[in-house]
């Protein structure tokens, strides 16, 4: 099911999120036990995310972090859905985590490594997150 999770992965960064979140669904229940399962997970983070449904995205980029927990990319994502959803002392947790991973992190590289492949409306909210999560500009 790697081109399943993989499509749902670009999807959801190219926007069309039903579609990602069919294709992720569909790559979880087939193939569970994946060790790329976190590129789905990570898929229906953003989805529920972008859709406001915040608590789910969490519960999504928690378990993507806890399938790949030494992917750095993947705190990023769980410290902006976590400020996001005002769960600030866990949002300041993972950013630690990823600080500890990734010293030299700021957002503004980030943004220009991640408008390669994400869409402006990701991007923003990404951005928003993690500006709240206090990580470095």
């Amino acid at each position: 099911m790697a081109a399943s999770r993989k499509l749902a992965a670009i999807l959801a960064a190219g926007g069309d999120h039903a579609l990602a979140q069919d294709y992720a669904t569909r790559a979880l229940r087939l193939s569970p036990l994946d060790p790329q399962t976190f590129m789905a997970l990570n898929a229906l983070g953003f989805v529920r995310g972008l859709a406001g449904r915040l608590d789910e995205a969490v519960s999504f980029f928690t378990q993507a972090v806890q399938a790949n927990p030494r992917f750095s990319t993947l705190d990023i994502f769980q410290a902006a859905a976590l400020a996001h959803a005002g769960r600030a002392e866990e949002a300041a947790t993972a950013a630690s985590r990823l600080l500890a991973m990734q010293p030299d992190f700021h957002l503004s590289s980030f943004r220009h490594f991640a408008s390669g492949f994400a869409r402006k409306d990701m991007l923003d909210w990404l951005s928003a997150g993690i500006r709240k999560a206090g990580l470095p500009e």
